[in-house]
């Protein structure tokens, strides 16, 4: 269960850096939602074809996009702490220009 909580921790925090109109909770809810359903699909379809003994959970589903979602509240968090601390992060990350070029921490 913990496994499936953490599966799409990582997309739910990364994904509104990488992609700007990934950003709002109506927005990455349904993607981190198909992302699940197509890992599940992936999983009950390879079974049908004696690949691996996996099967389509349901239970699953819910977790791993309660995980995502966790992710993204991580993100909210993480975006607060940055717009107080005007030194730690430069202001590329609130326009959505970011990329490796540009992100870095000001000491």
């Amino acid at each position: 269960m913990t496994g499936n909580f953490m599966l799409l921790l990582p997309l739910g925090f990364i994904a509104p850096f990488l992609f700007p109109k990934w950003r709002g909770l109506l927005r990455i809810v349904p993607r981190i939602f198909l992302t699940t359903l197509t890992i599940e699909i992936i999983q009950g379809t390879s079974t049908l074809f004696y690949l691996s003994n996996r099967i389509f959970d349901m239970n699953d589903l819910a977790v791993n996009t309660a995980g995502g979602v966790v992710g993204y509240v991580i993100y909210l968090i993480t975006i607060f702490v940055m717009k107080k601390d005007k030194n730690f992060v430069p202001n590329y990350v609130e326009k959505g220009n970011l990329n490796e070029h540009n992100l870095y921490i000001k000491s």
